[in-house]
C-alpha cells in the first residue's frame, strides 16, 4: 500500500477507514503486552518456538499468551459491536449473549435468538466466524504498518 503522507489522497483515506473499524478498535482497546502477542503472532507470522524467545517463555507459554490474547481481542470486538448505537436491540441482545460465552437459556430463548441470527445476516456472520475473529486482525494491521 502506498501512503499519501499529505492526508488527502487515497491512501491515507483508506487508511483512516481502517482505522475505525471494530477490528482495530477492539485491538487498540487491548493491553499492550496482548497487543504485541498478536501483532508477533498474527502481523509478523512468528512461530510458537520464536514467540518463545522473543517474550522469554517456552512454546507452551507462548501458546497460552496467544489464546488469552486472541480470546481478549474477541471479547472486546463482540463488545463494541454490541454497544453500536446502529445494532437493534435484538442484534444486541444476540451478540451480548455471545460476547458473555453463554448459550441461550430455556428453549423459548434458544429460539428467538436461533430465528435471528437466521434473518440478520451482520449476526449470522459473527456467529459462524466467533472463534476467528483475531485472524481479521492480521491482515488489517498489516496494511496499518504498510
Amino acid at each position: 500500500m502506498c501512503v499519501d503522507d499529505s492526508g488527502s489522497g487515497p491512501s491515507s483515506a483508506a487508511r483512516r477507514a481502517i482505522e475505525r473499524t471494530l477490528t482495530v478498535r477492539a485491538y487498540r482497546a487491548l493491553d499492550p503486552p496482548q497487543q504485541a502477542v498478536l501483532r508477533l503472532a498474527l502481523v509478523d507470522g512468528m512461530t510458537a518456538d520464536e514467540l518463545a524467545r522473543t517474550l522469554d517463555t517456552t512454546p507452551a507459554g507462548a501458546d497460552a499468551a496467544t489464546a488469552r490474547a486472541c480470546d481478549a481481542f474477541r471479547r472486546e470486538w463482540l463488545r463494541l459491536y454490541a454497544h453500536d448505537e446502529d445494532r437493534s436491540p435484538r442484534c444486541r441482545r444476540t451478540i451480548a449473549r455471545l460476547e458473555a460465552g453463554e448459550h441461550v437459556a430455556g428453549a423459548e430463548c434458544a429460539r428467538a435468538a436461533d430465528a435471528h441470527v437466521e434473518q440478520c445476516v451482520p449476526c449470522a456472520l459473527v456467529a459462524a466466524h466467533l472463534d476467528d475473529l483475531a485472524h481479521w486482525l492480521g491482515p488489517l494491521l498489516r496494511s496499518l504498518a504498510a
